[in-house]
């Protein structure tokens, strides 16, 4: 072996050893991003997770203010169709009760 083909070996190692660590750079910077974007995914999941829970509590109140009117007007008219039946000649429908 020649100092010619020795210089070409050392140069070709030396060439590896570069590409080599511009490989693992660019995979470093990769796994920084993949990285940065789960903390900015958590954070619209946590974000996702507030607000549903926020609207899931309003559409159960609302349902329960729902509920509430509907048994009041129900028992309004039950009153009506009992005030009406006893003072006139009212007289409710089949099936309505």
């Amino acid at each position: 072996m020649n100092l010619k083909d020795s210089i070409e070996i050392m140069i070709g190692i030396v060439a590896l050893v570069g590409w080599i660590y511009q490989l693992a750079s660019f995979e470093r910077r990769i796994y920084e991003r993949i990285a940065a974007i789960e903390a900015k995914f958590e954070v619209h999941l946590t974000d996702y997770r507030n607000r549903r829970e926020s609207v899931d509590y309003r559409m159960g109140e609302l349902n329960h203010k729902i509920e509430h009117v509907k048994t009041r007007l129900h028992e309004q008219i039950t009153q009506i169709q009992r005030f009406l039946e006893k003072r006139y000649t009212f007289r409710t429908r089949e099936g309505d009760e």
